[in-house]
């Protein structure tokens, strides 16, 4: 329920075409929205003189990841040459994002020394804009953004109705377990008249 309530929280951010800040205290709480894959969301924001990450999380395998958020209702596409590309936004923003990847691993043996934390090879994500279902020009949006991501490297974007998904994703299949979980009964187990339970 309670991660159900979250990303109805989230389409409202999303409809409103709130501030960055909005979506920051949002994910701050509920990380989960990012994906299953996420199983600690570090507290350090600070890692150099000049950067303020807005999230780092922690994954399974022991890598991080980078979330760079921007505007939802930034202008992520335009058309050229009578096809959907992406933005100078979208491009300002993995700069960015890039920029983080290389001032972090640039002082790689300073984190593990300080910190205990081995950030190699650090990955990092950019939520920005969004794609309404009711765009006409959807599905060339999305084809240009799997287009764009496939030559990008250690860094994807997503846009915000992308995070959507994802959170919907993981909402249904806690709701799956759930109704498993309650369905399920303990496999029957014979005791004799000689065994003694503790």
């Amino acid at each position: 329920a309670h991660r159900a309530n979250a990303l109805d929280d989230l389409r409202q951010l999303i409809q409103e075409e709130a501030e960055e800040e909005c979506f920051q205290v949002l994910l701050d709480r509920n990380w989960w929205v990012l994906g299953g894959q996420y199983v600690e969301k570090i507290p350090k924001r600070h890692w150099t003189d000049e950067e303020t990450l807005d999230m780092m999380l922690k994954t399974a395998d022991g890598n991080y990841d980078i979330i760079e958020l921007k505007r939802s209702n930034a202008t992520a596409f335009k058309e050229h040459r009578k096809k959907m590309v992406v933005s100078s936004e979208v491009n300002d923003a993995v700069n960015q994002a890039g920029h983080y990847i290389s001032e972090i691993e640039r002082q790689r043996d300073h984190f593990i020394a300080r910190y205990n934390a081995d950030l190699y090879k650090v990955r990092a994500k950019v939520l920005i804009g969004a794609i309404g279902d009711d765009d006409p020009k959807a599905k060339e949006k999305r084809l240009a953004l799997r287009m764009y991501n496939s030559h990008l490297h250690r860094i994807e974007v997503i846009t915000f109705d992308g995070l959507v998904r994802i959170a919907d994703q993981v909402v249904h299949a806690n709701l799956e377990e759930s109704k498993h979980a309650a369905t399920t009964e303990p496999p029957a187990v014979d005791v004799d008249e000689n065994t003694v339970a503790f």
